[in-house]
């Protein structure tokens, strides 16, 4: 428990005097570079579309940059990834509604070791609104 005291020398003057508080010292480090800060993409989809994903791999200061084989695509989920080339992909919708999440992944070294980098989707999956009434005819009768 500590004390303070007070002592007032004039109405407009104050001192403090008492037991000095606690310290708190601290280090933060060491500092690393911080990694991508792009949110992922979301798509959504009825459950008749599908949808082209691509990548375009680039360096840190943004240039492009290739990578080694062909990007791998894996779904979780209820759609299915269906490769288009090393670069890209169709993202077809399933029959059911939902989510599914799209993950894409490369080799970023060149040589014979592994550095995986990647990314990731999230497909929203709706069913398709109406986009006619489809009214029909039948043949015409004779009225009674």
């Amino acid at each position: 428990m500590s004390t303070i005291a007070i002592h007032i020398d004039h109405i407009d003057q104050i001192t403090f005097t008492g037991i000095q508080g606690p310290s708190l010292r601290w280090h933060v480090g060491p500092v690393q570079p911080k990694r991508s800060t792009a949110m992922p993409i979301e798509v959504t989809l009825t459950t008749e579309e599908k949808v082209r994903l691509a990548i375009s791999p680039v360096t840190a200061a943004g240039n492009p940059a290739p990578v080694d084989g062909a990007a791998k695509w894996t779904v979780e989920g209820a759609c299915t990834a269906e490769p288009i080339d090393d670069a890209s992909a169709w993202i077809i919708a399933g029959t059911a509604m939902g989510d599914s999440t799209v993950t894409v992944a490369v080799d970023a070294d060149l040589g014979a070791g592994v550095v995986p980098i990647g990314d990731t989707c999230l497909v929203h999956v709706n069913n398709p609104m109406a986009s006619s009434v489809g009214l029909q005819a039948d043949a015409p009768v004779l009225k009674t």
